[in-house]
């Protein structure tokens, strides 16, 4: 005679193999659920949204006008204009910085890159990798013609122009106009400080 033969071994017998069905199945859910979670996340914890990153190629006229419709939609009166390449070092160590101000939610922020278009899946790598979930647009064509264009538009006066440096950051009005503009690193700071002076001007 077996040792389970007896009616109270074989209750103990039947409650210990259900509990562990129990545990197992339970188990197996939280696995479920914490891969469900990560299929939301790349590897290293980027929201889904920075993923999914189109970066269109844009001309300039439809960059002025891509700029100008967003800031409608948000009935913003300021926006920050970043234009940058991933070849740029200073660049690529910025873009945390811009990062972090997008948070602040202070003004709509726009990325447009000057690298070359067959470089698309480099420089969204990059952006996914800093967390960049933004508008990002990719300058069509020649680079150097959109850079010459843009230096047009950044002042009135020649001597006052943009000198084509990367990066350089543009405080941007409702109607496409260039209130100021900056070359080289910002920080967050450096960037909510003027645009809260800037809106506050605005306002006056």
């Amino acid at each position: 005679m077996s040792q389970l033969s007896k009616p109270g071994q074989i209750r103990s017998a039947a409650i210990m193999i259900t509990l562990s069905l129990i545990a197992g199945i339970t188990a197996i859910s939280i696995l479920f659920v914490l891969k469900s979670r990560e299929a939301k996340q790349s590897p290293e914890g980027i929201a889904s949204s920075a993923i999914n990153l189109s970066l269109p190629s844009m001309d300039l006229l439809e960059i002025q006008n891509w700029i100008k419709m967003n800031m409608a939609k948000r009935h913003a009166k300021i926006s920050v204009v970043n234009i940058w390449a991933t070849w740029c070092e200073p660049c690529r160590e910025e873009m945390p910085e811009l990062v972090k101000f997008q948070k602040t939610n202070l003004a709509p922020l726009f990325l447009i890159s000057a690298d070359n278009e067959s470089d698309r899946s480099i420089i969204r790598s990059f952006l996914i990798q800093n967390g960049v979930d933004f508008e990002s647009v990719l300058v069509r064509g020649d680079q150097q013609k959109f850079i010459e264009g843009w230096q047009k538009i950044s002042a009135l006066k020649p001597s006052q122009q943009w000198s084509m440096t990367l990066p350089a950051t543009f405080l941007i009005a409702a109607d496409g106009r260039v209130i100021s503009f900056a070359v080289g690193t910002t920080t967050s700071a450096a960037l909510t400080a003027l645009v809260k002076k800037t809106l506050d001007t605005l306002r006056d």
